[in-house]
């Protein structure tokens, strides 16, 4: 595009496009170059011959830059977080600076979206792993050592029966009690395990009104 010169009028113009539209108005890639040129050529003019009206447009000029210069960027942060989800760059109409801005705030963007995007992918299997550590603390791995029938734990579940050398997993409570009473021990097999959970043929959340005669009920 062609190079705006660089005045306090042109400044000003660029200051109100700035405020009252949501688009980014055309710069060259050299306008804030160009603008550094003319502020200190102004500074050269004041020196040689002050003016209070030139002094004044300086001074005005500064903040006026720094206005275009804040509100540019938010813009361009927002144009780029736009880009990223249409997939498209567009650096069209921005300084050289505005367009190291626009495609870092791109680059930026797209790393934290995929590293989110990962983690999120992660976490069931995160979840998942966490949720089978939490179980099997709360088991025994046991040899059963003799032959038991089926029998009712305190907790209401029916449990067996068990053949001697079956291996199974079973809740904490009913493994420690299975060990004091010498009917099984603890074992590190993990092959075979049978493990004792409410909708398992082994285990009956609560028994029925009659029981089989072989059931024994533990207290």
């Amino acid at each position: 595009m062609a190079e705006l010169e660089i005045s306090y009028e042109s400044l000003r113009k660029i200051q109100l496009q700035e405020r009252n539209f949501g688009a980014l108005s055309a710069l060259d890639e050299e306008f804030y170059e160009r603008y550094n040129l003319w502020v200190a050529e102004q500074k050269r003019l004041l020196q040689t011959e002050f003016n209070i009206e030139t002094l004044k447009a300086y001074e005005n000029a500064k903040k006026i830059v720094e206005e275009i210069a804040k509100k540019r960027s938010q813009k361009i942060v927002l144009k780029s977080l736009r880009d990223l989800g249409a997939n498209t760059v567009d650096s069209a109409g921005l300084s050289k600076e505005e367009k190291s801005f626009y495609l870092n705030m791109l680059k930026n963007a797209r790393e934290f979206e995929n590293t989110v995007l990962q983690f999120t992918e992660r976490k069931p299997e995160f979840k998942k792993e966490e949720e089978k550590i939490t179980l099997q603390e709360k088991l025994l791995n046991l040899k059963i050592l003799v032959a038991m029938s089926k029998f009712v734990a305190p907790n209401g579940n029916t449990y067996g029966p068990f053949q001697p050398g079956e291996i199974v997993s079973i809740d904490l409570e009913i493994g420690d009690f299975l060990l004091r009473k010498g009917i099984a021990q603890k074992t590190d097999v993990l092959e075979g395990i049978e493990v004792m959970e409410s909708n398992n043929k082994t285990v009956e959340e609560k028994p029925k009104e009659k029981e089989a005669a072989d059931t024994v009920y533990l207290n």
